[in-house]
């Protein structure tokens, strides 16, 4: 790649304020019921999964627990990513506009997953 690939690639890209201008104002505007409703989704989805595990003991085979928990494990993993990335803008302060809130909430979902979250915080 010479000099003149980097120059073309440059000249490709796309800068931040067209992405930005790209896109809708709306998406940019904090709401408070919209952070509540994603941070209670995700509990509700943790206790769901966390009763379809403990069903799985139920199941007539070693053979078929075996492959419920494995299942499981990467069902959980999936729903403690979503917690952690919530936790994690709550550290950005990009899920609500109250910096007490954003701290409040993404100490608590931080601590439920075992990951510090004031060290994290930019």
């Amino acid at each position: 790649m010479g000099a003149q690939a980097v120059t073309e690639t440059k000249a490709n890209s796309t800068s931040i304020d067209s992405l930005r201008a790209a896109i809708p104002k709306h998406c940019f505007q904090k709401s408070t019921s919209t952070s509540m409703s994603y941070i209670v989704r995700d509990i509700a989805l943790v206790c769901t999964v966390f009763y379809m595990g403990s069903q799985i003991q139920y199941a007539p085979s070693f053979a078929l627990r075996c492959a419920l928990w494995a299942l499981y494990s990467v069902f959980q993993g999936f729903v403690f990513v979503g917690i952690w990335i919530l936790a994690h803008e709550c550290g950005h302060q990009a899920m609500f506009d109250n910096g007490a809130a954003n701290d409040t909430f993404g100490l608590i979902m931080h601590s439920f997953l075992g990951v510090p979250y004031f060290s994290w915080v930019r």
